[in-house]
């Protein structure tokens, strides 16, 4: 009984854990990128077109600053 107890307290805590994060940031896309909000700063998580050369990371997104790009998030999207 103990033991039931504790995974329901525990799978409970873990839940509320991801609320925060859900609720203050949002991937939303523009253009050729996928990128997450949080505050005023955007971080670049993928980058959607797969037939570029080349790529120019943008210094701002919906008039906030790009502040960060994930890693692997341009991998396997520029053509030689």
């Amino acid at each position: 009984m103990k033991k039931r107890i504790l995974c329901i307290l525990l799978a409970l805590s873990m839940v509320l854990m991801l609320v925060p994060q859900a609720a203050f940031a949002a991937t939303t896309g523009d253009g050729d990128f996928e990128y997450s909000v949080s505050g005023e700063e955007v971080t670049i998580t993928k980058y959607l077109n797969t037939y570029a050369t080349e790529v120019t990371i943008p210094d701002e997104i919906d008039g906030k600053d790009v502040s960060e790009t994930k890693r692997f998030s341009l991998a396997n999207t520029l053509k030689a």
